[in-house]
């Protein structure tokens, strides 16, 4: 339980642990989810720290250091100016996709607008490590356009990269109950239109089996330091198929949002234009056996 409580904040360290700014005028999202950290008013010699380090720091805090943002975090400190980015308001990539296509006549667009919109945010936008923890997190909660039912919606993508910076300092139950309804994941993990259980069928149990193998738990029992529990040598599995057959139940009639719960939303969802971006939305009135 400890490790799930950890890993949205770890996001953050795995960002400061690993590899390798400026502002603009990026639409921005005053929510910052329920963590609100203090403000850090030291400025004292003893927050300072030299330019080398500053740069590393930003290295790894950002995706790259800049001379305005090497001056602040080497006057103020990496505490301070943590505490600052916490505060920030988060650059979004939906409104660009929405001004994109009012500016050419609702023409839907492609990957490339999502591309354009992520590498303008990573290099301009004032929210430095939102952005840096947003896509560690696109590393482990991954959706990907290569595939090709994913790839029809590039809005639809582009909000579920502004979900993960939305909870990117926030409660990690929220952060996955946000992925799991979102409806890119929904399509990307297949338990989008998952039916539940009958005689001749057997719940999807791809985004269940994620859940628990890369999303929270992992394939094995860790020790406090992070090693494997052995027994007799081995490391201890933390589940078994039946959990995962067990879990994959409660992701089954989940589908399209939409203003009804027909079956013929359920199916396509072809009715309501903002499907893609929406979370989905669950058809327990629905006989889905009989579909």
């Amino acid at each position: 339980m400890n490790r799930l409580k950890l890993i949205s904040s770890s996001a953050i360290f795995f960002v400061l642990a690993a590899c390798g700014g400026g502002s603009g005028d990026q639409t921005s999202d005053s929510s910052v989810g329920p963590v609100q950290l203090a403000a850090t008013t030291t400025t004292s010699a003893a927050a300072a720290v030299t330019q080398n380090e500053a740069a590393r720091f930003l290295t790894q805090a950002s995706f790259g250091p800049t001379p305005y943002e090497l001056g602040r975090v080497a006057s103020m400190g990496p505490r301070a100016w943590m505490d600052a980015e916490f505060r920030k308001n988060q650059s979004l990539a939906k409104p660009y996709f929405d001004s994109w296509m009012a500016q050419n006549g609702g023409r839907k667009p492609s990957d490339v607008q999502f591309y354009e919109i992520f590498w303008r945010n990573a290099v301009m936008a004032d929210d430095h490590l939102r952005q840096r923890v947003t896509y560690a997190l696109s590393q482990i909660f991954v959706v990907s356009m290569q595939d090709s039912d994913v790839s029809g919606y590039p809005r639809g993508v582009g909000s579920y990269y502004d979900t993960l910076g939305k909870y990117a300092f926030a409660n990690f139950r929220d952060l996955l109950q946000a992925v799991t309804l979102h409806p890119m994941m929904g399509i990307y993990l297949s338990h989008m239109r998952n039916k539940k259980e009958d005689a001749n069928r057997t719940p999807d149990e791809n985004f269940a089996r994620e859940v628990m193998q890369l999303f929270t738990i992992g394939l094995y029992q860790l020790n406090q330091d992070g090693t494997r529990k052995l027994s007799n040598g081995q490391p201890i599995e933390t589940y078994t198929h039946a959990d995962v057959a067990g879990l994959a139940k409660v992701f089954t009639g989940w589908a399209w949002y939409g203003p009804d719960t027909t079956t013929h939303r359920f199916n396509n969802g072809t009715a309501d234009p903002n499907r893609d971006v929406l979370p989905m939305q669950n058809y327990c009135t629905i006989p889905l056996h009989q579909q």
